[in-house]
């Protein structure tokens, strides 16, 4: 499950963007302000994927412990933190702006904003750091993972939300399922995929 929540984080503004550029004629303005939220969210996972290597290396430059190696996650998590909760809040002006009479897709929506609350929940919930310090570095690390695989839900179904309901701006795309039903799809698809392998093991 650990491995699972590591690659929500990871994947999801790949996929978010994917999605906006595959519905990108449907609004031009969702589209642009969806993607600049991607991409800031591509960069929190960038992050992410550096931030333990640079803080492991400095602190072993410096001669420090496993609580240094915490205390400097500690920034870089911050730092993936803002980027994602930016990249939400662009990612639903993408799903409001430019709909004019078409009906909003409230119920991604509110499933973006819940995913992203919880994700934001999960910053604020302090993790005891035991006596043995490598354990400690383990449980902080688990928090961040599930932090930045809710927010990286909620900028994932808020991309949905961003292209969906809007009628087709092109015949290309008047043959293209709905965004949500692309969606359903593949998350179906992902969880049996998901139990298809741990049934396996």
């Amino acid at each position: 499950m650990f491995r699972v929540l590591e690659l929500l984080a990871l994947l999801a503004p790949v996929l978010a963007g994917a999605l906006l550029l595959r519905y990108r004629r449907r609004s031009r303005a969702a589209f642009t302000w969806g993607m600049v939220g991607c991409l800031l969210a591509a960069l929190a996972s960038g992050v992410s994927m550096v931030a333990v290597r640079t803080s492991v290396m400095s602190s072993y430059r410096t001669g420090g412990d496993a609580m240094d190696v915490l205390a400097q996650l500690g920034w870089w998590a911050w730092l993936r933190f803002a980027l994602l909760v930016l990249a939400a809040v662009l990612l639903i002006v993408a799903a409001l702006v430019d709909r004019g009479g078409d009906p909003r897709p409230v119920g991604w929506i509110a499933g973006g904003l819940l995913a992203g609350l919880l994700g934001v929940a999960v910053r604020g919930v302090e993790v005891p750091v035991p006596d043995h310090e490598g354990l400690g570095v383990v449980l902080v690390m688990m928090k961040e993972t599930l932090e930045a695989a809710l927010l990286g839900l909620s900028v994932l179904l808020l991309a949905v939300a961003a292209v969906a309901h809007r009628p087709p701006a092109h015949a290309d795309d008047a043959g293209r399922a709905e965004p949500t039903e692309l969606a359903r799809r593949a998350g179906v698809a992902a969880w049996r995929l998901y139990t298809d392998t741990r049934r396996t093991r």
